[in-house]
C-alpha cells in the first residue's frame, strides 16, 4: 500500500490550485496568476527545496502573497504566520531575513503599530534596529544623566518641533542642547553620540553603534 506523505498532498494541493480552473481555490491562486514553477513539476525536486514539513502545524506558505511558487518564495509556516502573512503585509527585509510587518513587530516585542510608526520617520535597517523600550541615558564615573519618559518622539532626546526635531540630553543636572535636525533619526543619532562622548560604554542609546555608521 503506498503512503502518502504531508509533503506529496501539499504539492499535489499546490498545483492543483495554481493550475486546475475547477479547484474551488484556483480564483485566489492560478486565478490571480500564482504559478508553480518548471522546477517544481517534479515531486522530488520541490522535497529537495523545500525540505520536509517541521511539524503537523506547518503548511506551505509564499512569504511575498503576490509571487510564485518558487525557490526563495516558500516556507513551511504556521497558521499565525500566514495570517500575519496576506496580500495587505508590508514585506520588509533586513540581514538576509524577510517577514511581514506584523512579524517583524512580534520579533521586536512591540505593536504593528509602534513599527509602522517608526517605518515613517526612519529607515526600514534603523526602525528595526530600536529596541523595544528606546532610552536613552546611562551614568558611570560620578556621573548621572537624567532619565525621563520617551519623548513624544519615541526616542530619548528627541523633541519634536515645528518641521523639526530637537535633540538634547541632560548630564548632571544640566540640559545640553544639541541641536535642530530635519528628521527624528539624524536627532537621536545627535543624542546618542553625546551621550557615548559623555558616558563612554555605559552609554544607553537609540540605536546600535554599527546604525550610526
Amino acid at each position: 500500500m503506498r503512503v502518502v506523505t504531508p509533503e506529496y498532498r501539499c504539492w499535489v494541493n499546490m498545483r492543483s490550485r495554481c493550475r486546475n480552473s475547477r479547484d474551488p481555490r484556483y480564483k485566489w491562486y492560478g486565478g490571480r496568476g500564482i504559478t508553480v514553477c518548471e522546477r517544481w513539476n517534479t515531486f522530488l525536486t520541490f522535497l529537495a527545496d523545500v525540505g520536509l514539513r517541521p511539524s503537523s502545524i506547518h503548511t506551505i506558505d509564499r512569504i511575498d502573497n503576490d509571487g510564485n511558487y518558487e525557490p526563495g518564495n516558500v516556507r513551511w509556516a504556521t497558521r499565525r504566520e500566514q495570517q500575519a502573512n496576506t496580500r495587505q503585509s508590508r514585506i520588509i527585509g533586513n540581514n538576509g531575513s524577510s517577514a511581514c510587518l506584523s512579524e517583524w513587530a512580534r520579533r521586536l516585542g512591540i505593536k504593528p503599530a509602534s513599527l509602522r510608526h517608526r517605518l515613517r520617520l526612519y529607515s526600514e535597517q534603523v526602525a528595526l534596529s530600536i529596541p523595544a523600550m528606546a532610552i536613552g541615558g546611562g551614568g558611570s564615573i560620578g556621573r548621572r544623566c537624567w532619565k525621563s519618559a520617551k519623548s513624544a518622539s519615541g526616542l530619548k532626546g528627541v523633541y519634536p518641533r515645528v518641521n523639526r526635531f530637537e535633540s538634547r540630553i541632560k548630564v548632571d543636572g544640566k540640559c545640553r542642547y544639541l541641536g535642530l535636525f530635519l528628521t527624528a533619526e539624524a536627532a537621536a543619532l545627535a543624542y546618542d553620540a553625546a551621550a557615548r562622548e559623555v558616558f563612554g560604554d555605559y552609554a544607553w542609546t537609540n540605536f546600535p553603534l554599527e546604525a550610526a555608521s
